[in-house]
């Protein structure tokens, strides 16, 4: 029996390690791709679309955090050499 019709999946993961995070969606790109293949038996065309969106910092504006840890470096190697 085959049924038509679409489902939703959502997948959250922390990106506050950016290099884990980035490992952890290529892994799913691959199972997405694992997936489709099994359930379609489709290789070429994928029916799935994938949505990237950040939830915090959604416009992806760094100098916020980049200043405020510049700030604690260098209190912080100003606190070594006093």
């Amino acid at each position: 029996m085959s049924r038509e019709g679409t489902a939703t999946a959502q997948v959250l993961i922390d990106g506050s390690d950016n290099s884990t995070a980035g490992v952890i969606g290529g892994y799913l790109s691959g199972v997405q791709l694992a997936a489709i293949q099994k359930i379609t038996g489709q290789t070429a065309a994928q029916p799935v679309s994938v949505a990237t969106r950040y939830l915090f910092n959604g416009q992806l504006d760094s100098r916020w955090f980049t200043g405020a840890g510049l700030v604690g470096v260098v209190l912080a190697i100003l606190g070594i050499h006093c």
